[in-house]
């Protein structure tokens, strides 16, 4: 608790306390900004704009414009053998993103409640426990599962 009154003076007046916790805050913020666009900001940067300028060179050399064409007669063939309407296409991307979020969302639900999920199921054992106990029962064969 000493370090606590010492740097930010809890014997003081309740604004200055105030005022030395804002400043003993700042000056951390200050540091660990520093830290963060060193390490990370301006790493990612530059190979951003490294990127960016290989790119601009690429396409500045008259290769650009050969891909581009390859990928749009590729694209027309795909569409061609398919024959989609415009309205299917739509109807195909809406699909496709209701797929992909709603894959998504049971991802995230699974890492969520998977641990609840297999310890109420029980596994294996109580599947096998199910089995036999559903054998015992002798029940006629119309409602026998297997059977089925």
């Amino acid at each position: 608790m000493d370090w606590l009154q010492r740097s930010v003076g809890l014997n003081s007046s309740l604004p200055a306390a105030w005022e030395s916790l804002v400043a003993a805050v700042s000056d951390q913020s200050q540091a660990w900004s520093k830290v963060l666009v060193e390490r990370v900001v301006v790493p990612l940067g530059s190979c951003l704009l490294h990127q960016t300028e290989r790119l601009v060179q690429y396409t500045l050399n008259g290769e650009y414009e050969a891909v581009q064409d390859a990928t749009r007669s590729t694209l027309a063939t795909a569409l061609s053998w398919l024959d989609l309407t415009t309205f299917q296409v739509k109807l195909l991307r809406e699909f496709f993103v209701i797929f992909l979020g709603n894959s998504l969302l049971v991802l995230l639900a699974w890492r969520i409640y998977g641990a609840r999920i297999r310890a109420r199921s029980g596994g294996r054992k109580n599947i096998q426990e199910l089995r036999t106990s559903v054998s015992e029962l002798k029940l006629p064969r119309e409602m026998d599962f297997k059977c089925k």
